[in-house]
C-alpha cells in the first residue's frame, strides 16, 4: 500500500484504513508513504516484492534433500513438514545409490567433456580418476535437479562422499541450483534466499577464526563455492578435500563487496533467522576453502553475543549484496523470526 503526499488526497487516512482493516483480517501487508515521482520512493517497495516473489516461488517449489545429514549434528537437523507448512515447499528426499546409479550410467564421452571443462577451470591438483569421479557425480545431480524440478538441494556429503561432491556443489551453485553441504536444508534454504535477492551465487561456510581488532571474521566450508565468487580466476585450483585428502574442491580466495551474512535454524515454533550487512575485504589463502574476510557493520563481538543469546548455528551464508530488507520482509511475510543486530 502506496500512500502519496497531498493535504486534500485523503491518501495517508485511506492507507492506514486499509492497513488497519488487513491487520484485523490477518492479511499480511505493507505501509509505504512517498512521493511516485521519486525513486527512493520505490526501495522500500522493490525490497518487499522481491520477498514476495521468492515467498511464491517457495511455495510453488521443490527443495532437494540427498542422503542424511552428517551425523552428530543435530542442529541442523530439518522438520520437513513444518517446512510445507511454512513455506509451502515440497521436500524431495533421494539416497545417494541413486545418484551412483545415475553417474554410473553416464557415457565416457559425456563424463569426459565435462572433465575438460573441469581442468580450464583452475591448477589440477586433484587425481585424474577423483576428477573423473566428481564429473560424473556432477552431471548425475544434475540430471536429478532437473528430473526433480529443484530449487536447490542440500547434499549429504559428510563423511561418505566428502571430497566426492565439493565440486557438485560448487556448479550446481554457479548454474542457479543453490547446493548446501552437509544435509543442511535450512542453511540451503538460506541459499536460495540470498542468491534471490543478490541475483549472485550465496557462500556457504563458517565462522572459523574472528580478529577483534580488525573486526573481521574468517569465513569458509571445504571448497564447495562457486568458482564465480574467486578473487581471481587465476587463483583457482582444483584439489583434495582437507582432512580426508580425497575428492576435488575448489580452493581460491573469495571475492570483495557489500555483503549480507545469514543463519537460518529452527524447526515448528523455533525458526529464526539472523542477518548481519557487511563488507567482504580482500584475504590471502588461510583456509583450504575459499575463505572470505567479512566485516559485519555491528562490533563482531555483538554479533557473536547474538548468536550465543539466540540460540543461531554453525553454517552462514554469505550473500553479495545488501539484502536486509529484504530479509525482514521475508521473515515478516512467512511468519519466522527475524532478528537483524
Amino acid at each position: 500500500i502506496l500512500a502519496v503526499p497531498g493535504i486534500r488526497s485523503g491518501s495517508l487516512v485511506g492507507a492506514h484504513q486499509l492497513g488497519s482493516l488487513l491487520t484485523d483480517l490477518g492479511v499480511e501487508h505493507a505501509v509505504y508513504y512517498g512521493d511516485p515521482g521519486d525513486i527512493r520512493t520505490y526501495t522500500p517497495l522493490v525490497a518487499y516484492a522481491r520477498a514476495a516473489a521468492a515467498k511464491r516461488r517457495l511455495e510453488l517449489g521443490r527443495l532437494g534433500h540427498v542422503g542424511h545429514r552428517t551425523p552428530g549434528m543435530t542442529p541442523i537437523a530439518f522438520d520437513e513438514v513444518e517446512i510445507n507448512r511454512l513455506l509451502g515447499t515440497q521436500v524431495v528426499n533421494r539416497g545417494w545409490h541413486e545418484i551412483e546409479a545415475r553417474a554410473s550410467a553416464i557415457s565416457e564421452a559425456v563424463a569426459a567433456d565435462t572433465v575438460q571443462q573441469l581442468d580450464a577451470l583452475g591448477r589440477m591438483g586433484s587425481k585424474s580418476e577423483d576428477v573423473s569421479d566428481a564429473a560424473r557425480l556432477y552431471l548425475a545431480l544434475r540430471q536429478q535437479a532437473e528430473a526433480d524440478d529443484l530449487l536447490a538441494v542440500a547434499l549429504g556429503c559428510y563423511p561418505h562422499h566428502a571430497g566426492r561432491v565439493c565440486l557438485s556443489s560448487a556448479l550446481l551453485t554457479e548454474s542457479g541450483i543453490p547446493a548446501g553441504c552437509e544435509g543442511d536444508v535450512n542453511s540451503t534454504l538460506a541459499m536460495y534466499l540470498l542468491q534471490s535477492f543478490t541475483g549472485r551465487p550465496a557462500h556457504f561456510g563458517e565462522i572459523l577464526e574472528v580478529d577483534e581488532g580488525e573486526n573481521t571474521i574468517i569465513t569458509s566450508h571445504c571448497g564447495c563455492a562457486a568458482p564465480s565468487l574467486a578473487a581471481d580466476d587465476e587463483l583457482i585450483e582444483i584439489a583434495p578435500v582437507r582432512l580426508w585428502n580425497r575428492g576435488t574442491c575448489l580452493r581460491f580466495p573469495s571475492t570483495t563487496g557489500p555483503a549480507t551474512y545469514v543463519n537460518l535454524v529452527g524447526r515448528r515454533g523455533t525458526y529464526r533467522l539472523c542477518a548481519a550487512e557487511g563488507e567482504v575485504l580482500p584475504t590471502e589463502m588461510v583456509f583450504e576453502g575459499n575463505p572470505a574476510r567479512f566485516r559485519p557493520s555491528l562490533p563482531v563481538q555483538a554479533l557473536l553475543a547474538t548468536i550465543g543469546a539466540e540460540g543461531f548455528g554453525h553454517h552462514w551464508m554469505l550473500g553479495y549484496g545488501h539484502v536486509v530488507p529484504e530479509l525482514k520482509a521475508f521473515c515478516k511475510l512467512v511468519g519466522i523470526r527475524g532478528v537483524f543486530p
